[in-house]
């Protein structure tokens, strides 16, 4: 997409080549890092044998401690990212050759400028898609694709835009995809006392309550739902992290909303409490 002013010429990146870059190149340089943290036992990874690997139409469910569980969470599906490289590979090249040409224009040309654009889902059965708060991603428009967006009420959320997050998260599971919703709603630290879940013997903040959409959605789609516990990521590479799978959770379609919700918190918090071993 080009724009032409009267004076000006904006050209604009397409989002899908900076969406091959980070998923060929970026990816590797983060998972190789967490495997030399795990190599050096600042992060142990629990359960692994428990992520439905091959399956899709899933749901993985976080805790959300700190700004690093949105980084780790999307890469324990790596390397499976990599399966998709021959079918992307056409449009990969087509991307970096326009890309090329564009740089080329805005070096050569003064009178043009290079803008990123606001880029457009990509769907990607291996790459799991991140909910995304619009709120807090609103400077990182590159990372569609990766994420989609959620205007939450709270952050002056239409019940329009809501619907629309959520009909897209219906469209990936319904395409057999994989998505990632931090359906606390925010990290622990940043709410009041009546949202959180307290262990009984410390008195600390554990967890925080689901937030109601993210059983509809269980409800509306019957995909499977992960449980994934991190412990220590507010802290991260300060002491040990751990990351604990749980085991997948299956509702049929239609199930009651405040089924999903004892069941799903039931095993969050055995989650939780599991022993290290």
């Amino acid at each position: 997409m080009e724009v032409v002013n009267k004076k000006e010429e904006e050209i604009l990146v397409f989002n899908k080549f900076l969406f091959f870059l980070i998923k060929y190149i970026g990816t590797p340089i983060i998972c190789v890092s967490l495997l030399l943290l795990e190599a050096a036992k600042r992060i142990k990874f629990k359960h692994y044998k428990r992520l439905p690997l091959w399956e899709g139409n899933i749901i993985i469910l976080p805790n959300h401690r700190s700004w690093w569980d949105v980084v780790i969470v999307p890469h324990i599906y790596f390397p499976w990212w990599f399966r998709e490289l021959l079918r992307d590979l056409f449009d990969l090249v087509k991307e970096l050759l326009i890309t090329v040409f564009r740089l080329s224009r805005w070096i050569i040309d003064e009178r043009v400028e290079i803008k990123i654009g606001s880029g457009e889902n990509v769907f990607s059965p291996d790459v799991p898609i991140t909910a995304a708060d619009k709120r807090n991603l609103r400077y990182f428009p590159w990372l569609i694709g990766f994420i989609f967006r959620v205007n939450r009420k709270k952050h002056g959320g239409t019940a329009q835009e809501r619907a629309a997050s959520a009909r897209f998260a219906r469209r990936v599971l319904k395409r057999n995809g994989r998505i990632i919703v931090f359906a606390e709603g925010g990290r622990l630290n940043r709410v009041g006392d009546e949202e959180k879940i307290f262990d009984i013997a410390t008195r600390k903040p554990i967890l925080r309550m689901l937030e109601p959409g993210f059983c509809e959605l269980v409800s509306i789609t019957g995909a499977k739902v992960v449980i994934v516990i991190l412990t220590g990521t507010e802290k991260f590479l300060l002491r040990k992290v751990t990351v604990k799978i749980g085991e997948p959770l299956s509702f049929p379609v239609g199930a009651p909303s405040e089924l999903i919700r004892n069941t799903i918190d039931r095993a969050r918090l055995d989650l939780y409490y599991e022993q290290e071993g």
